[in-house]
């Protein structure tokens, strides 16, 4: 199906969507273009926030595009009722993108956000992402473990924020877990798993675990 059919296709669900969790004032506007075969799981009205004054149609794009060689998955979305997704200005979400935001916990997205195909953001307390960010293909973000593990009778922390500076570009097939931070201007490399704070800018990290490969990087799409 080319790209032109799928808009078309998912323009009941686009309405449905935005008069689900905004007032009518931003829903009349059809900020967020949601593609058709999205399954949502759960919404409620303000689970999601454009934190921006001027507001415009499809500013954020749901499930959408891609890599043309990169099969696609099946979109999700699933915001518990005090939790929230925050858009700082426009984004791209592409095809099989996964969002899940438990408890009372908070994604915010930078302006001009993107991401490729089949991406997960699993969020239990706060995953904050700057502007300028780029997501490779099956990147997974995720701020907690899933379960807890014990180490000596003592229960370790399972929950910690993850931070995503400015203008950063996170490469295909990267996981970024708990408690990570990534600084302004970096690049993270493909096939990485990044389990640590790197507080200075303009970094090349990569590896399992990820470490400073180079210094003094830059980059541009």
């Amino acid at each position: 199906m080319n790209n032109l059919a799928k808009y078309i296709f998912s323009i009941f669900k686009t309405i449905y969507f935005n008069f689900k969790v905004f007032n009518f004032k931003i829903a009349i506007k059809l900020p967020v273009f949601i593609s058709y075969n999205t399954k949502i799981l759960s919404v409620s009205r303000n689970s999601i926030d454009i934190n921006i004054d001027k507001i415009s149609m499809a500013m954020v794009k749901f499930g959408f595009g891609g890599t043309d060689f990169i099969p696609a998955q099946k979109s999700f979305i699933k915001i518990d009722k005090g939790a929230k997704v925050k858009f700082e200005g426009k984004a791209f979400l592409g095809e099989g993108i996964c969002i899940s935001v438990e408890k009372k916990a908070l994604i915010t997205l930078g302006d001009n956000f993107a991401c490729n195909k089949n991406c997960i953001i699993y969020c239990c307390k706060n995953t904050e992402v700057g502007d300028n960010v780029l997501l490779g293909w099956n990147v997974n973000l995720r701020d907690n473990d899933g379960h807890t593990i014990i180490y000596k009778n003592e229960k370790k922390e399972n929950e910690k924020a993850i931070i995503i500076k400015d203008n950063v570009w996170i490469g295909a097939y990267v996981d970024i877990l708990k408690g990570v931070v990534i600084s302004k201007d970096s690049v993270v490399a493909t096939r990485s798993c990044v389990t640590k704070e790197f507080n200075s800018p303009n970094l090349l990290i990569g590896g399992y675990p990820a470490k400073v490969i180079k210094e003094d990087v830059l980059w541009t799409k």
